[in-house]
């Protein structure tokens, strides 16, 4: 056995061997007694640990935001409700006016404060919703908000009548003086009764909250391992592209 090289079996260039194939021999013995097997399953756990940890507080995040749009929408929703169903809000009625000389006399006419209040707090609630629906990665919620864009675009010439300004960035701007001065059937197209562009925009409001539930009640059912439990379906945002 003279010709064995022995320093090249322990993987060293030392005369004497001693240093590398020392620790070659303890890492064998690692190996061996399992010590090895549990530094590298403790370092695992650990990383996967971290890693699931990332996993659930990303989903809680998307989980927060898809609440939110939901919340925004039902706003707008309802915001449009009360534009839309509220035939009163639309007729005239017998009302009291203050005069200049501190006087107060009644007549009949159209409550044009409490109109310009609605169809304001609508705007709010539809910038809003521009705002949030932007957010979203889903197909439920990003199909709907653009069609709510698309019908305010071809809204636009009736809204300018109206002293609504469609701004570069799709929101809404409203003038109160020329608002107040808009004839009351350019309001009524606008904002009343079913196919009005008021019930075109709560009609995709409904289409967004319902997509951005179904997300966010899907994403209670991840695994901890940050996959999607399989007898979760979230198929919500074909469904909803099939009605658009």
């Amino acid at each position: 056995m003279a010709g064995i090289d022995f320093n090249s079996f322990f993987g060293t260039s030392s005369s004497d061997g001693s240093a590398s194939g020392a620790s070659w021999l303890t890492e064998y013995a690692s190996i061996q007694n399992g010590s090895y097997g549990k530094l590298a399953k403790a370092y695992y756990a650990k990383k996967s640990g971290t890693d699931e940890k990332a996993a659930k507080a990303e989903q809680e995040k998307q989980q927060q935001t898809d609440n939110r749009i939901a919340t925004t929408a039902d706003t707008l929703k309802d915001a449009s409700a009360a534009l839309t169903g509220v035939a009163s809000l639309f007729e005239k009625k017998e009302m009291t006016v203050s005069k200049e000389d501190g006087t107060t006399e009644k007549n009949t006419d159209y409550d044009r404060d409490a109109i310009y209040k609605a169809v304001k707090k609508f705007a709010d609630a539809y910038n809003e919703m521009l705002t949030q629906g932007e957010k979203s990665d889903k197909t439920g919620v990003l199909s709907p908000t653009a069609h709510m864009v698309s019908a305010t675009l071809r809204n636009s010439k009736l809204l300018t009548e109206a002293g609504i300004t469609v701004n570069k960035d799709n929101s809404l701007s409203v003038d109160e003086e020329k608002f107040k001065n808009t004839k009351i059937t350019t309001l009524k197209a606008l904002f009343y009764g079913k196919n009005s562009y008021a019930d075109q925009i709560a009609s995709k409001a409904g289409l967004i909250s319902t997509a951005a539930k179904n997300s966010a009640n899907a994403k209670k059912n991840y695994t901890s391992k940050g996959s999607l439990d399989s007898n979760e379906s979230n198929s919500s945002g074909s469904m909803i592209d099939s009605i658009l």
